[in-house]
Parts: C-alpha cells; sequence; structure tokens
C-alpha cells in the first residue's frame, strides 16, 4: 500500500471514529459562554420555524477553498489531485442545533481543523447558520436548495473567522468557501425523457449483459457502475491526450464514478476527472472544476446505462455563485457478455458531447473487483500457447497439486528484474475452462508493484515499458495449468504507455510451477 493509500485509508478511519463518536456521546449543554451575542450579531436572519431531518443537513465530501494559512495553499489550476475535503454533521437538542464541521486538506496530512458549532436552521429561507466560541470565533453559513434535483444539487456557503473571547486580531484567517451536494429528500430525475430522444450515441455494437444477468434491478447497475465504492475508469482517445472538462487543466486520463442516488431504474452519479488513476477508496471531494454532475437511465433494450452530466459553474470569484449548468455531455456504460486476453474490462463505455470532436472510450480499471459475473471468456491464443507449453511433461510427479479453482491459485510473490531491482507481484485467476480433464484452459490478472522509476522490463528498454505513475505495471494472461503436475504457462499482453495511448503488447511467456 502506497504512503498516499495509507494516508487517506487511515483519514478514513479516523472520520468514522470521529463521527461515531461525536453521534453516540454529544454533549447535552456545553454551549460556548458568547454564544448568544455571537449569534445574534451574526445569524439574525436566520430564525427557526422547523426542524429539518439531522441528514438533509450534512454534507459528505464536500470541497472548500480559502483558509490557508491553515489549511495550506489553494490548488492551481493544473493541480487535478489536490484534495481538500468538507464533513459536516448536527443534530437538534431541544431547540438548538448542534453540530460539528471538519475540514482537512489531505494533499497535506496533519491539516485538519475540527469545530464545534451552535446554531438554527430556518426551512422558509433554506439557510442554516451556526457559531462557535473560544479565543478565536466562527460563523458557518449555508445555503441549501428548496427541491431535490440536478439544478438544485448544491449547497453553498462560507466559514468565517471572527474576534472571540480575547478580540484576537483574525484578519489573516480569511474567508473560507464550502461547496457540498445536497442530501436532500425527494430526488426528482430531470433529464430522463431526454435520454430516449435523439442524442443517445452509438450502441458499442458488443455482446453486452441484461439487467436480469447483472441481478435484476436497477440497484445492482448502480452498485457495479460506481456504488460498491469510487470505480476508476480509463480513458481511451481517438488520438494522442485529450481535456473534456475544459480549461488549463491539463492532460485528463481517468474518470471516477460515484453513485449518489438509484431509484427505478433511474440513478444520479458524481463524475470527477483526473491525470491519474487513484487508489481504493469511498469517496472524492465536490472539485468544481473536475466535477460533472450526472443522471442515468437503464434502457433494457439496449442493455446500457444513458447519462447525462452536466458541469458546475460560476465558481471562480466563490463557491457561493456555483451552479449547475452546461448539460451537453453524455456518456453509457455497457458490461460486455464477452471477455478475452485482449479485452478485460467488465465494463465499458463512451462519452461524447456537441462541443468535442470524437468519442471518448473508457473502461474500468478494477477488472477483478467490480463483482460483474463473466459469462463467457474468449481464449484466443490457445494455439500459440500449445507450441510455447510443454504442459503435459514438464514440472513434478506424484505429488497433488492445487485444484485449478482453489484459493492456491491466486499468488503473491516477490519479483525482481535483470537489473536486480525488486518489486511485489499478485496473480489472480479470472476464468477456468475444461473442469473435464486434468489439463484446463485459465486466464489471469497480473499486478506488479515497484517503486517509481522501475523499468520492468530491464535496461535499454524504452519508456513505453515503465510501469504508470501508480507504481503498478497490469498484465492480461491466458494459458494452461495441469492439476497432475503444478505446472501453469501462459502467455501475456502488457499494458505499455506511450506518449499517445495505452497499448496492449503480447510478447510475454509467464511458467510457473509449484513445488512442495
Amino acid at each position: 500500500m502506497s504512503p498516499s493509500t495509507t494516508h487517506n485509508f487511515l483519514f478514513t478511519l479516523f472520520l468514522i471514529f470521529f463521527i461515531t463518536a461525536a453521534s453516540a456521546f454529544w454533549p447535552e449543554s456545553n454551549f460556548p459562554p458568547n454564544f448568544h451575542s455571537l449569534y445574534t450579531h451574526h445569524c439574525n436572519d436566520v430564525v427557526p420555524n422547523s426542524h429539518a431531518p439531522n441528514s438533509e443537513l450534512a454534507i459528505d465530501n464536500g470541497y472548500f477553498t480559502g483558509g490557508d494559512s491553515l489549511f495550506g495553499q489553494t490548488p492551481n489550476t493544473t493541480a487535478l489531485n489536490f484534495q481538500r475535503k468538507v464533513y459536516f454533521q448536527a443534530k437538534y437538542d431541544g431547540p438548538i442545533l448542534r453540530g460539528y464541521l471538519i475540514l482537512a486538506n489531505e494533499s497535506a496530512p496533519g491539516t485538519t481543523g475540527l469545530f464545534s458549532l451552535n446554531g438554527h436552521y430556518s426551512d422558509s429561507v433554506s439557510k442554516l447558520c451556526m457559531v462557535g466560541g473560544g479565543s478565536v470565533g466562527v460563523v458557518l453559513k449555508l445555503k441549501y436548495p428548496k427541491n431535490s434535483s440536478i439544478f438544485d444539487s448544491l449547497v453553498t456557503g462560507t466559514l468565517e473567522f471572527v474576534s472571540g473571547e480575547n478580540d484576537t486580531d483574525v484578519s489573516s484567517l480569511g474567508l473560507i468557501s464550502i461547496l457540498g451536494l445536497s442530501q436532500k429528500s425527494g430526488y426528482q430525475p430531470t433529464f430522463i425523457d431526454s435520454l430516449v430522444g435523439s442524442d443517445r450515441g452509438e450502441s458499442l455494437g458488443m455482446d453486452s449483459l441484461s439487467l436480469e444477468q447483472l441481478g435484476g434491478s436497477i440497484q445492482s447497475v448502480c452498485k457495479l457502475i460506481g456504488g460498491f465504492r469510487v470505480e476508476n475508469y480509463e480513458l481511451e482517445y481517438e488520438s494522442g491526450y485529450g481535456n473534456l472538462v475544459g480549461g488549463d487543466v491539463g492532460y485528463v486520463s481517468t474518470m471516477l464514478v460515484s453513485e449518489t442516488w438509484c431509484e427505478d431504474g433511474k440513478m444520479q452519479m458524481l463524475l470527477r476527472f483526473l491525470n491519474s488513476s487513484v487508489s481504493e477508496g469511498y469517496s472524492f471531494p465536490l472539485e468544481p472544476r473536475t466535477t460533472l454532475i450526472a443522471e442515468g437511465e437503464w434502457v433494457d433494450k439496449e442493455n446500457r446505462m444513458l447519462v447525462v452530466a452536466c458541469r458546475i459553474l460560476n465558481f471562480t470569484e466563490s463557491l457561493t455563485n456555483a451552479v449547475v449548468g452546461d448539460c451537453s455531455t453524455r456518456l453509457d456504460f455497457t458490461f460486455p457478455a464477452r471477455l478475452s486476453l485482449r479485452n478485460r474490462a467488465r465494463i465499458v463505455g463512451h462519452i461524447w458531447s456537441n462541443r468535442t470532436v470524437g468519442d471518448i472510450g473508457f473502461h474500468t480499471l478494477s477488472e477483478q473487483s467490480t463483482g460483474v459475473v463473466v459469462f463467457m471468456y474468449e481464449f484466443t491464443e490457445y494455439d500459440t500457447v500449445k507450441k510455447l507449453c510443454d504442459v503435459k511433461t514438464r514440472g513434478g510427479k506424484g505429488k497433488k497439486y492445487p485444484d485449478e479453482h482453489s484459493a492456491e491459485m491466486n499468488l503473491h510473490m516477490v519479483v525482481r528484474n535483470g537489473t536486480g531491482q525488486t518489486g511485489g507481484a499478485h496473480l489472480f485467476p479470472l476464468f477456468v475452462d475444461g473442469d473435464q480433464s486434468s489439463v484446463v484452459n485459465m486466464s489471469y490478472e497480473l499486478i506488479f508493484r515497484f517503486t517509481d522509476g522501475f523499468n520492468f522490463f530491464d535496461k535499454g528498454s524504452s519508456d513505453s515499458t515503465r510501469v504508470s505513475a501508480e507504481g503498478s505495471t497490469r498484465v492480461s494472461a491466458e494459458g494452461i495449468y495441469n492439476r497432475d503436475n503444478g505446472y501453469l504457462c501462459m502467455i501475456a499482453c502488457r499494458h505499455a504507455f506511450s506518449k499517445d495511448q495505452e497499448l496492449m503488447e503480447n510478447d510475454i511467456l509467464a511458467r510457473l510451477c509449484y513445488q512442495y
């Protein structure tokens, strides 16, 4: 696990612990001594007239700008992986609303702000105002949408530092702007009818899994696309690099998808575009430059999810001005029914828009963990494997070796190249064919993880053979396994990176023998 992955994992555990503890042991009466004076001075326009459900006031994975002296510099226009997150929860203690706000810069470990707040929410104006006291006072103001739709998806607001008990100078702390996704119930889809209109794009023209084969419900499809965790999809441009989010954010290679609502064959999701894939995770911040808010509907006749995506606009001066608009982007998601050595992705699709030239394809990077059932695998290299692999005579004899379906066929190992550099490898089987014989066809996915600069194919190879920026190389393999002698022989395709596109190069022969 990389340092960045470890930090994100530990930070997520910290948030779960903190929020759980805060909910379980919320103090009954711990108002700051200057609560009433702070609230009267800063929040007089927010007068409580009803209680809102606690869940509808929450912000999960929001985003913030400002507060540079406390949380590090606001990202420049090319820092796509900048991780600033906002978490907010509140509950009523009698007539008073009590809450906790967490601001975190995950790109700079240790820069996390925790604020205990008290105040009110007014349903008539859809506004919340809360204050926190001490040597430095804070005022949180949030504006919520009155309705629940794609155009009414944003929660905006500010956190302001004010003089507290000792008239502390707070001029250097500045104003923090906050952006979050609304949790309001009763979501009303906006674009579902337009999905059956003219701008549908073309189907990928492949055998694909039906809704019944995917679990029989739209909830199962939503979970597969981006509901189990944040799913990584690798973008495939027609030529060269591309940037489909606009501005000067540079090359965009990866799309992240996170489900936010799913019901009655319809789905809302967040799409975020980055210039590299990310480690496993369950959330990403609502960064407005690179995040789109989208709606989709499953089309039974075409076995695909059709999607309309909208941008977040007007956030340059302040996040409080942000609105949802420009819904010209379209996507679809398809689940291939047939996989092969060169086509391993369990989910594929493409993106199109009347503002860009040419379609952009994509496929999931998580072949082993999407949960999609493999209904058919086509072995395309059988003749080549048969010529290269003497699977009946090689390997051990007279001993018992693992069954092809056993957990022992999942392998973890240390690998070393010709220059002495070492790394780790994980080999896991995807498909087995030929159970009636001791010699069976098997397909594998191999993940090699190395330190930065590791050249997987030894000294003298071109830059295209180096590992990705995340320190991993993916290799797809298929071949023959003989359970009588423990011999596994496969031919493999490596995912090699060039300056223009990811390539599949079929030039690896892997031989493994079980020894006992």
